[in-house]
């Protein structure tokens, strides 16, 4: 799938939109229950994939659809719009901030923060510590997916071999920060994870 996008007919563009589009709502569906009702969700990995061999409008139409689902999963649809938010933020910054973690981290800093207290404390009336929750599990939670999506298209380049523009080739340094970043993740969350199911 991983393709030079000016090789690619508005047909197949639509296809593999449509395509990360379900990848991205079983990505939201089939998520990773942490504690009480807090869960980890996955469905932006494929809009940022969108985005890195698509384009943004693809990515963006992916973000939409399968963030969608988070209005069946949680009951309401402010979700939806910081997710979009997310991918539009960090495809208008993708030139200028090559790794997509440090953009994406950047949104949340800016305005993915401030959009959940606007949306969950403001007009939803939740506590200010279910708010806090909300607010650091999606900002883990989103960078987590900025740097699982680049890793995806550099592993699905590897075993492909396939010869990429420039809209869809990774850079080195987007490579090792985000294999770095993961690992430092990881180590820090799963035994956080293995205890909270103990």
């Amino acid at each position: 799938m991983i393709r030079q996008v000016a090789n690619l007919s508005v047909l197949q563009i639509a296809m593999y939109t449509a395509l990360l589009a379900l990848v991205g709502v079983a990505g939201n569906h089939f998520n990773l229950p942490l504690f009480f009702s807090v869960s980890l969700i996955f469905g932006s990995i494929a809009a940022f994939i969108a985005l890195i061999t698509l384009g943004l409008i693809p990515a963006l139409i992916v973000g939409a659809i399968a963030g969608s689902y988070t209005w069946i999963l949680w009951g309401h649809p402010y979700a939806v719009a910081i997710f979009v938010a997310e991918i539009l933020f960090v495809g208008l910054l993708r030139n200028k901030i090559k790794v997509y973690a440090y953009s994406d981290f950047l949104f949340w800093i800016v305005l993915g923060i401030p959009l959940v207290i606007l949306f969950y404390s403001k007009t939803m009336g939740l506590p200010d510590s279910t708010v806090f929750l909300i607010a650091l599990k999606q900002t883990i939670n989103g960078v987590l997916n900025a740097i699982i999506a680049p890793l995806i298209v550099s592993l699905s380049t590897l075993m492909r071999k396939s010869e990429l523009g420039n809209s869809a080739r990774i850079s080195a340094k987007q490579l090792v920060a985000s294999a770095l970043m993961l690992m430092t993740i990881l180590a820090g969350g799963v035994p956080i994870i293995f205890n909270n199911y103990r």
